[in-house]
């Protein structure tokens, strides 16, 4: 889980943040205790990038050839 912060915080400094997230650190807002937003680097790094298509990868379902057909099928007459 991504450090959070939260925005009524005095000490917070959006320049920090914003300097942070440029070193790969992605930091969720959160505003009476709900997550409201998120700071992303601009460029994640690529291990970011390959470490979050690997989980939504194991995330989703297994498909079927079958189940692959009727999808491209969908819709077409």
């Amino acid at each position: 889980m991504p450090p959070t912060v939260d925005i009524a915080d005095p000490g917070i400094r959006l320049s920090s943040l914003v300097h942070r997230a440029a070193q790969g650190e992605e930091i969720v807002i959160v505003c009476n205790g709900i997550p409201s937003a998120r700071i992303l680097p601009a460029h994640p790094p690529l291990e970011h990038t390959i470490d979050m298509i690997i989980k939504e990868r194991d995330r989703r379902q297994p498909s079927s050839t079958a189940d692959n057909l009727a999808a491209r099928d969908h819709g077409r007459r």
